[in-house]
Formats: C-alpha cells, sequence, structure tokens
C-alpha cells in the first residue's frame, strides 16, 4: 500500500468518525406507528416496513418479536370480525393503524423510508364483572400499560426511531366507555347492588389509567429525545387547556408536535380538540383515502389522520437535513413546508399554524411522487 493510499484512507476514517452520528444513523430514516394493529403485508406497506428490524427485536412478551406482536393483533382482530360480524364503520375501526401507517408514506421512497409498528390498541376481551370488582383488577391494567410502554420505548432506542406517530389518546369517559362495553353483564344475576357499585367505581378506574397512560407516555418521550413524537390533539370537539385534559397536557416536550385536524375549507374541522397553548399546527384531517386490513384503500376522517400527514411532512424535511437533531428538524418543518398561518385558526392553534393540503403530500425530498389522499378510485 502506498503512501497515497494509505492518506485517503486516513481522510475517509477521519470524515465518518467525525460526521455526525445522528446523520448516520438517518438513511433510512425510520418512523414508528404505535397504534391498533398495522397490516404489514398491504400491499402500500410491504416495501416499507422494515422486516429486519421487526423480526430481529423483541416486543413486551419476551417470547415473540415485534413482527409476530403484529401479526397476532391482526389474527386478534380478524377473529372478532369472524365472530360478531362488523359495520363498516367498525371495520374502518379496526384498520385505523394501517389506514395510519398509510398515510405516514404517502409520496416516499422506499429506499429512504421504513416503518415500524408497535401494536398498542389491541382488541379487548370480555370479562365479568366480578374480574372488575377485583382488588387485583387496576393494579394489572396498570401493570400491562406500563409493560407496553417500556416495550416500546425499547424499541424505539434499539431501531433508531426518529420519528413516532402517536394517532390516539386517553380520556376518562373514552375509557370507562370502553370498560363498561367489555363486562359480560350476563355473568351477573341478582346481583344489582354489585353492579351499581361496578358503575360508580368506573369513573375512579378511567381516571387512574388515563393517569398511567400519560405518565408513561411522557416518559417514554423524555427519554428518546432525538425522536420527535406526532401526537394527534383528539377528536372530543374541545379546547384542550380545559381541566379535564391536564393529564394530557403533561406530555408537552420539545420533540413533541400536536396536530389538530382541518376540514376541506382550510378550516378547524368540527371535530377536533384544540387550544393556542396546547396545539401545535393544523392539517387535513377529513376524507383522506389510506390503506385498510385487507388490502384496498379505505376513507377516514380524524385528528388520527391528520397526525401522520404531518409524519409525512416532517420526515421529508429530516431526508433533506440529516444531520439536524429533532428541535432544529421541527423548526425547518415549520419554515420549508409550507406551513403557514390562518387568521381563522387564530386563537385555536399555536400562532394560528396549518398545513394547507396542497403542501400536505407534495413531490418529497426523496424525489418520489404521491398518491392523491383526497380522492381515489380504490374503494374496495
Amino acid at each position: 500500500m502506498n503512501a497515497k493510499t494509505v492518506r485517503l484512507l486516513l481522510t475517509i476514517i477521519f470524515a465518518l468518525s467525525t460526521y455526525p452520528v445522528s446523520a448516520r444513523d438517518t438513511f433510512p430514516l425510520r418512523i414508528a406507528v404505535i397504534d391498533s394493529p398495522v397490516e404489514m403485508t398491504h400491499e402500500m406497506l410491504t416495501p416499507f416496513t422494515d422486516f429486519e428490524q421487526m423480526n430481529g427485536l423483541m416486543s413486551e412478551n419476551k417470547n415473540e418479536t415485534w413482527a409476530q406482536a403484529a401479526q397476532r393483533s391482526i389474527d386478534d382482530y380478524q377473529k372478532e370480525i369472524a365472530l360478531h360480524g362488523k359495520t363498516p364503520d367498525q371495520l374502518s375501526r379496526i384498520s385505523h393503524g394501517t389506514h395510519v401507517a398509510g398515510l405516514t408514506i404517502q409520496g416516499s421512497s422506499p429506499e429512504n423510508i421504513k416503518l415500524l409498528y408497535y401494536p398498542f390498541l389491541n382488541v379487548r376481551q370480555k370479562m365479568s364483572l366480578t374480574k372488575l370488582l377485583s382488588p387485583d383488577f387496576l393494579r394489572n391494567e396498570t401493570d400491562q400499560i406500563s409493560k407496553s410502554y417500556r416495550a416500546i420505548n425499547l424499541g424505539l432506542k434499539q431501531a433508531g426511531v426518529r420519528i413516532a406517530n402517536l394517532s390516539y389518546g386517553a380520556t376518562s369517559d373514552g375509557i370507562r366507555s370502553l370498560l363498561e362495553s367489555q363486562i359480560d353483564w350476563s355473568t351477573c344475576t341478582n346481583c344489582q347492588a354489585e353492579i351499581n357499585s361496578a358503575r360508580a367505581n368506573l369513573r375512579g378506574i378511567a381516571e387512574e389509567l388515563v393517569r398511567i397512560h400519560y405518565g408513561e407516555m411522557r416518559n417514554m418521550i423524555s427519554q428518546n429525545p432525538d425522536t420527535v413524537f406526532v401526537i394527534s390533539a383528539g377528536n372530543d370537539g374541545a379546547d384542550l387547556a380545559h381541566e379535564y385534559f391536564r393529564e394530557r397536557k403533561s406530555i408537552r416536550q420539545r420533540n413533541v408536535i400536536i396536530v389538530a385536524a382541518t376540514n376541506h375549507t382550510g378550516k378547524l374541522a368540527n371535530f377536533s380538540n384544540y387550544s393556542d397553548h396546547e396545539v401545535d399546527l393544523a392539517a387535513p384531517g377529513v376524507d383522506l383515502w389510506s390503506a385498510k386490513i385487507g388490502g384496498g384503500m379505505v376513507k377516514m376522517s380524524g385528528t388520527s389522520m391528520s397526525a401522520p400527514v404531518v409524519t409525512h411532512s416532517l420526515s421529508q424535511t429530516w431526508l433533506a437535513h440529516p444531520d439536524y437533531s429533532s428541535e432544529k428538524a421541527i423548526q425547518a418543518f415549520y419554515d420549508e413546508q409550507g406551513v403557514s398561518h390562518f387568521g381563522l385558526l387564530a386563537g385555536k392553534i399555536i400562532k394560528g399554524r396549518f398545513l394547507p393540503a396542497q403542501n400536505a403530500f407534495k413531490r418529497g425530498a426523496d424525489g418520489a411522487g404521491c398518491a392523491d389522499v383526497f380522492n381515489s378510485a380504490e374503494a374496495n
């Protein structure tokens, strides 16, 4: 090896050692979808799925990988459909995670973007009233929430995820309704006192589960400062500054973007939560087409849809600036992805920020084209 070759190798080694680690780890840029089950084998998602990571990382169940956990969750949902049948509206909700995942990669290239799926919202089985009244019930529920978040937290770190999309939230009323719907009241006869007691206890149980849920989410976010967490604002049509949402407000950190939904005219969707102190921007979230379980496309609305619209745009910003920190990437997204300030959103969204529909899925930094999420002939 001559002196010229040695100098060249030393130059390359020095360059690699001084190049920002965050930039070296960015390609492919990894996006995590933390949601209800995602159908990894959907024709839209398969090219983007990071099967190597999904098959290599262990879920909260130490006996299965995240890929196995995701497939098991899909299987559980399919069993629910087979057993009980589902209305079109219920089928849409079952496809929630798959739909969200599809929106994160619309117009992107699979060479530069990879998806990981962490199932968090799974099928709940019917339970007896006795189980609900058991002293162990609340402890078991909180333990499961904590266990799930710890496993996802570890998965984010191990995979080097840059953006995590969380299109879900928790309210005490929502959890109480969910628990009540899961109780098999027929298992209890001549026990009206127990039924009254259970219903009275549900609010306290739900409030505690909300506190644990957002506490664990807050810990996960703070322990992953290099990851941007894009989180839906929720669909209560309410002001998040209200005391009722105090636990949700606790998750706001520098690496978080809270997203409301706009309608076809660019105004705040009537279902969307809002706050000029808690919600960072609004994005399209009404009648968006994306993937559904079983193949094909389905149209859905919600802040759950507006969050992955932002995740997609943010990913394009990070591809253009691979060495940016999470905070710098967020600011660049606001500056470079066509985020505007809309007077009608003033007092509802911080600085009246919104991402116009025409900028939401423009040609990406990786040069990929874009499907039309606002009009689709694929409704099969």
